[in-house]
């Protein structure tokens, strides 16, 4: 879901993607890069991300390839912190 609206005269895009747990992750990154490249040519964006990857495990390989494609784009993740908590786990997605 996108809105398009002006800032002070210029475009901006504020968005929301989910990727279903069940999508496989390289087709959704590859998507997703390919669209934020866009948008950063283009406009003024902010994008709120639900991907199903746990960032607590950073060392995963689909983790580490996420954020530095995102670090790559000037992109920043924005919690870092545990979103689930429970006496056998620990996660952040």
């Amino acid at each position: 879901m996108w809105i398009e609206l002006q800032l002070n005269n210029k475009k901006c895009a504020i968005g929301v993607v989910y990727r279903q747990y069940t999508l496989n992750f390289n087709v959704f990154s590859i998507d997703f890069l390919q669209l934020l490249i866009v948008l950063i040519m283009q406009i003024i964006y902010i994008i709120f991300v639900e991907i199903n990857i746990n960032l607590l495990k950073y060392f995963n390989e689909k983790s580490v390839a996420y954020v530095d494609a995102l670090h790559s784009l000037s992109c920043k993740v924005l919690l870092y912190k545990t979103t689930i908590l429970t006496e056998n786990a620990a996660m952040l997605i």
